[in-house]
């Protein structure tokens, strides 16, 4: 077998383990930029769910290991939930060899576990994304247990760039701050909407309306944050007068840095809950 970086893309084989949402979103992406769905294995004890897949982009699926035909493989993505991983990823040890990279977007299991499980992978990469993935619109960052040649790195990239933003980071202790950003990132906004809501519901406002005013806010405030070139605080101040109505309701909202402190213990108990997941391997 020829090593991975001189490997032509055509000839790449890509085995999936588990592949719920966030998987088959990643997997999408992989076909949009090129990899064509015969280079795919897919493992997955609700592979029917994933027919359609098939059907259209012609992947290789199966339920269970013991299906894996006779193969080398050049990349494993482990897409299970950190509790699966310990029991489930060794049954794959006979379709590695030492030129297989692993690529693994489960949360807190860290790359050193993950070689453990599967000592001749010749290398780990973590990458965290998250849910926006599944329109393009997220975030993936990533981390290379070893060095990896150019050609290597830009095709890993390459896999998941089409999501959305990508970018790298020099230290695996990095990989759980940014689980506490952008990886649990998209719930946090998802609860401040589900509040927002709420809030504009216990108005007089009729509440299909409420809904609606509270959740167009949202995305139009995000677009011009994406369109302009200005600092959140910038935007903020051009909207708030002083003395204004914008200025009493701010004056609630940030009362004694109670917000600043507030996201900061949020990102930091995700962060925490991250490195506590390390220890189940």
């Amino acid at each position: 077998m020829q090593d991975n970086q001189n490997k032509a893309q055509d000839d790449v084989r890509i085995l999936v383990i588990g592949c719920g949402k966030m998987g088959t979103a990643i997997v999408k992406g992989w076909i949009k930029s090129g990899v064509e769905g015969k280079q795919i294995y897919i493992v997955d004890f609700n592979a029917p769910l994933l027919e359609e897949m098939q059907k259209n982009h012609e992947v290789n699926l199966f339920t269970a290991s013991d299906e894996l035909p006779a193969l080398t493989l050049d990349y494993v993505m482990v897409a299970l939930k950190p509790q699966q991983i310990a029991a489930t990823l060794s049954s794959y040890d006979a379709w590695i060899d030492g030129k297989t990279q692993l690529i693994s977007v489960a949360a807190g299991i860290t790359c050193d576990a993950l070689h453990k499980l599967l000592p001749r992978l010749a290398n780990v990469i973590r990458i965290m994304p998250n849910t926006p993935c599944l329109i393009q619109k997220g975030v993936s960052v990533g981390y290379t247990s070893s060095v990896m040649d150019a050609s290597s790195k830009a095709f890993c990239q390459s896999l998941f760039s089409p999501l959305g933003f990508f970018s790298w980071v020099e230290s695996e202790a990095l990989i759980d701050d940014v689980t506490g950003v952008s990886g649990s990132g998209p719930a946090y906004l998802f609860q401040f909407v589900e509040s927002f809501v709420k809030a504009a519901e216990n108005t007089e406002l009729p509440a299909e309306l409420a809904k609606e005013l509270a959740i167009s806010t949202v995305l139009g405030a995000a677009h011009l944050l994406e369109s302009q070139d200005k600092e959140p605080a910038q935007l903020r101040k051009d909207v708030t007068s002083p003395k204004g109505t914008t200025e009493a309701g701010l004056k609630v909202l940030i009362k004694d840095s109670r917000l600043d402190n507030l996201m900061n213990d949020v990102v930091q108990a995700t962060k925490k809950r991250s490195e506590e997941l390390a220890k189940l391997i």
